[in-house]
């Protein structure tokens, strides 16, 4: 199982879209004793993942991602990465199928990923005030954990006051 999780701060410029993407590896070898013909790695993305970009120009159709190896020697082997986009938080189950004209089955393999996130809002409960002089502001800060059946560990919330404002407790 594997947990995707942000470790360094996401910056973007102001309307820039901010994607999160993720990155899958597939390995492949041909462990047989002979070559291997119209090797071909078929990947079938579930709902709510979408394809950006990858290794080696595989063929995008759809949620189908499709890598044309054509012939493995003995022994053979290599990797392909492809990044995706969640478009939203859930588990997402991938699979791969590697195929050969001298295979009768085809041999898959799955991986399961969480993805989601801190969500959080901070709130003014104070009215608006025009002299702040000795004025308390009130405000609340809100954090939701948009996987609830994984707990987020190692969470910190900062809040910077702007100039003029000092916390109070």
């Amino acid at each position: 199982r594997q947990i995707v999780t942000c470790s360094t701060p996401v910056t973007g410029l102001l309307g820039d879209p901010v994607e999160p993407t993720f990155v899958y590896t597939i390995s492949y070898r041909n462990a047989g004793d002979a070559e291997a013909t119209n090797v071909e790695i078929t990947d079938v993305l579930p709902s709510g993942l979408l394809f950006v970009t990858g290794d080696g120009s595989p063929t995008v159709s759809g949620a189908t991602v499709t890598w044309d190896l054509g012939t493995l020697s003995v022994g053979e082997q290599g990797s392909l990465s492809f990044h995706v986009y969640p478009t939203g938080p859930g588990v997402y189950t991938n699979s791969a199928t590697m195929s050969a004209s001298e295979v009768e089955d085809s041999v898959s393999n799955s991986v399961t990923t969480s993805v989601g996130g801190i969500e959080l809002w901070k709130y003014a409960l104070t009215p608006e005030v025009e002299n702040c002089g000795g004025t308390t502001a009130t405000y609340m800060i809100t954090l939701k954990n948009q996987l609830g059946s994984v707990t987020a560990t190692g969470v910190r919330v900062t809040d910077n006051l702007p100039n003029g404002f000092a916390s109070v407790s």
